[in-house]
């Protein structure tokens, strides 16, 4: 995953237990970490990981430790509402804990290949590209990666031609961002659904 030998030591963000939050960001160690808490009652995020042949999804299990590879499409349901493809390979954890499941993903931004981000939709129907955005995540970091996919998100779910597809005529769901706290009515019920 990285490059260097540089350990995270200063990871801060506690997995489980009353201090934890729900969800958290942290750039660290030349690191871009993810975390979530959800209550058992809560849908499954769910990995779906785009090849040539077609999507597949990640086998649904109580622990799974996955690396995507940098330059592989994917999508993690309810966790982000559109494919994001990374210029760094990102390590997916996924844990049961009493009460419910932890998730994480750790992505090494210390590679000098690691340029960019992109994120884009297709139509879930034909598979035909709707929208592509190319994020400088070397150059914004990891608070630019945040907000320019949440206004990417707003743009796209603002254009019902941008959403709908010219091969086939599907119109895409609205997507979301990275981040539930910041999603509007429709960007919430969006989230619920895929």
């Amino acid at each position: 995953m990285t490059t260097s030998s540089e350990a995270i030591l200063n990871y801060r963000i506690p997995l489980v237990g009353p201090e934890a939050p729900a969800r958290a960001w942290q750039e660290v160690s030349r690191n871009q970490i993810w975390s979530a808490r959800h209550p058992a009652s809560d849908p499954p995020f769910g990995v779906i990981e785009r090849f040539p042949e077609g999507a597949v999804r990640l086998p649904d299990r109580e622990r799974t430790f996955h690396i995507i590879p940098a330059g592989r499409s994917h999508h993690i349901e309810h966790g982000f509402g559109f494919w994001r493809t990374c210029g760094a390979d990102a390590l997916y954890i996924k844990s049961a804990f009493e009460g419910g499941m932890v998730y994480m993903m750790v992505v090494s931004t210390a590679a000098e290949a690691y340029v960019s981000d992109t994120i884009g939709w297709s139509c879930l129907t034909c598979g035909r590209a709707l929208q592509t955005l190319e994020i400088p995540t070397r150059r914004i970091h990891l608070r630019g990666l945040l907000e320019r996919s949440l206004a990417a998100v707003r743009d796209f779910n603002a254009s019902v031609t941008a959403r709908t597809c010219s091969e086939c005529g599907t119109l895409h769901p609205l997507a979301y961002g990275f981040e539930p706290e910041e999603d509007t009515v429709e960007e919430r019920a969006a989230r619920s659904g895929w």
